[in-house]
């Protein structure tokens, strides 16, 4: 979500989400007249103009459709706040006033003031407003009651008593509550690879299917209450391999997902599949199930390649899920590649891209092999191709999926045009996600408590079956730590980021990253765009040493890493030329 100032030619766009809110947010409060005085049909379009430009209003806008505004005079006083009533329970209202009381606190004003609507008592009452008079106002001749609400402003009531500065909580004043994912886990597979680092164990006996699927319940409404009314906007489940779980297990879990969570109803819920451990049809079972886009782990499609790689699917298992998927109608689905593989030379590798194609998926993760401490593959390293030999894999395989319509959108991701992943995506944007399974990650964001906090849960699949419901371990993100978790996702996007996301996901001023900002955009690294930032080519290859630049600390790898952002995304041991803690999500 975006907050900015109101554009000129915006008027009647806000009038839509005025309306809209009075028709829809208010009814449970007021009578139709009431509603209909408040609100007519038909109104002076030139007055209304006026009146907005008046008042210069903050504009909440999300996907490019404005969702709410808000102003505030010179006096303190809050005339306007309104959000659409096809976009409530989302965190608009509470955007816009965290955005309204930052803008205060920097222009120095002591106390806000604002004549409130009955059903907007409480979301005022949430950001520190009290009633302080009750009131009526009469509009078209019908008596409509309110409330005057107040706020004193905590760095002017410091200022006032002669406080220093640092006695004022600063840099969380502006924290927005970003969208939210859920992010499920699946710890088993057929047969650990020797490349893989992730939170995944080799299944020996039967799976544990059942108890497994119930405790992902019970974790699911654990977590809830800490998420309540924000919708979900996508899922994502992970591993190990999900697809070891039948159709109708993932259809229950989405379920108790449904029964304890607000889902959006537009959901992408992603599965991740081996070519090798998928039952023939079951495809089409899935999307029955709930499940509208799958990341087929490929890797590669030579197997002696695929054989090195210890992986238990052959090339003719990926064609064939890739038919059925197809056949299926999950033509949105994903293949992840794999280069810088064993004795592989260039050629090889682009033929993986162009077999790839061949069966048209809707996007692409392609990744480099590396070798990743406490694997097999760590311990016993293989042969593989120099860094110059990579890069030159890499820049062809690059240009094959550009020419074929693929458009790179983060540094290991391609994807035609409107096919990126949305889960991913929200990573990349520093959004929030509920982490569910054995070794999960979450990252929550609290505006009214100031924090961003990280969730994990135990990461060996007995003790997490075992546990009870307030096993899952939180800690809450230091403010100096924030700028590098930030970027190290933002900068991941070969387009950027938006300049206002920065102090919206971290409640943190842009000062406290200007200067190493500057310093990497004097070194060529980062570029401006009209809106933002972004890594420049030079930058993109080398972005470790623009992370370098907005670290605080040397960062600390072992155990459930500040820097770990979730147990989803890449096959691990792919490539992940960053800071990365165990289990980073990276891509697919």
């Amino acid at each position: 979500m975006l907050i900015r100032e109101y554009h000129a030619g915006e008027e009647l766009a806000l009038r839509e989400v005025f309306h809209s809110s009075v028709h829809q947010l208010a009814a449970g409060h007021y009578r139709p007249d009431q509603l209909a005085a408040w609100a007519p049909q038909t109104f002076d379009k030139e007055a209304w103009a006026r009146g907005v430009r008046t008042s210069c209003p903050f504009v909440a806008e999300e996907a490019g459709r404005i969702v709410g505004y808000g102003d505030l005079q010179a006096s303190g006083y809050i005339d306007h706040l309104y959000v659409a009533g096809w976009h409530a329970r989302r965190g608009v209202g509470s955007a816009l006033i965290q955005h309204i009381c930052s803008v205060a606190q920097r222009r120095g004003i002591p106390e806000l003031t604002s004549d409130v609507s009955l059903c907007a008592e409480s979301l005022f009452a949430r950001h520190g407003f009290s009633v302080v008079e009750r009131r009526t106002v009469v509009l078209g001749g019908v008596e409509i009651a309110n409330a005057r609400m107040c706020r004193k402003d905590p760095c002017g009531e410091a200022r006032a008593r002669g406080l220093p500065p640092r006695a004022v909580p600063r840099g969380m004043s502006v924290l927005m509550t970003p969208p939210l994912a859920l992010y499920v886990h699946f710890p088993w597979c057929v047969r650990k690879c020797p490349y893989c680092d992730f939170n995944s164990y080799t299944l020996n006996g039967e799976l544990p299917l059942e108890p497994y699927v119930q405790r992902l319940g019970r974790d699911l409404a654990a977590q809830a209450p800490q998420v309540a009314g924000r919708a979900v906007t996508s899922v994502f489940f992970g591993g190990g391999t999900p697809s070891l779980f039948s159709p109708d297990a993932i259809g229950r879990v989405l379920d108790s997902a449904r029964r304890h969570l607000t889902l959006a109803h537009d959901l992408e819920v992603t599965l991740e599949a081996n070519p090798g451990a998928v039952e023939r049809g079951a495809f089409r079972e899935y999307r029955a199930a709930g499940v509208t886009r799958v990341s087929l782990g490929a890797q590669s499609f030579d197997q002696a390649r695929l054989s090195a790689l210890g992986r238990i699917h052959s090339p003719a298992d990926t064609r064939l899920a890739a038919a059925e998927l197809h056949a299926a109608d999950l033509g949105n689905f994903n293949l992840d590649l794999m280069y810088g593989l064993p004795g592989q030379e260039l050629a090889a590798a682009v033929r993986d891209v162009q077999e790839a194609l061949s069966l048209a998926p809707a996007h692409l993760s392609h990744y480099q092999l590396t070798l990743e401490p406490g694997t097999v593959f760590a311990a016993q390293p293989p042969p593989l191709p120099d860094d110059d030999a990579a890069a030159g894999m890499l820049a062809a395989c690059a240009e094959r999926l550009l020419a074929a319509g693929y458009g790179q959108y983060e540094v290991s991701a391609y994807a035609r045009a409107g096919r990126q992943c949305r889960h991913n995506l929200n990573y990349w944007t520093f959004g929030d996600y509920l982490g569910a399974g054995a070794g999960a990650h979450g990252k929550l964001t609290f505006p009214e408590r100031a924090q961003i906090v990280r969730t994990v849960q135990l990461r060996e699949p007995r003790r997490y079956l075992a546990a009870t419901d307030d096993a899952l371990a939180r800690r809450v993100i230091a403010a100096r730590e924030l700028p590098f978790e930030f970027m190290l996702n933002a900068l991941r996007l070969t387009g950027g980021f938006d300049a206002q996301m920065f102090p919206a996901r971290t409640g943190l001023d842009w000062q406290e990253i200007a200067a190493p900002m500057q310093a990497a955009i004097t070194r060529g690294l980062i570029v401006r765009t009209a809106t933002g930032y972004r890594p420049s080519e030079l930058g993109l290859r080398f972005l470790n040493d623009v992370l370098l630049g907005f670290m605080s600390e040397t960062p600390k790898f072992a155990g459930s890493s500040a820097l770990s952002i979730g147990v989803s995304g890449a096959r691990s041991g792919a490539s992940r030329p960053l800071f990365t803690g165990p289990g980073s999500v990276i891509g697919e």
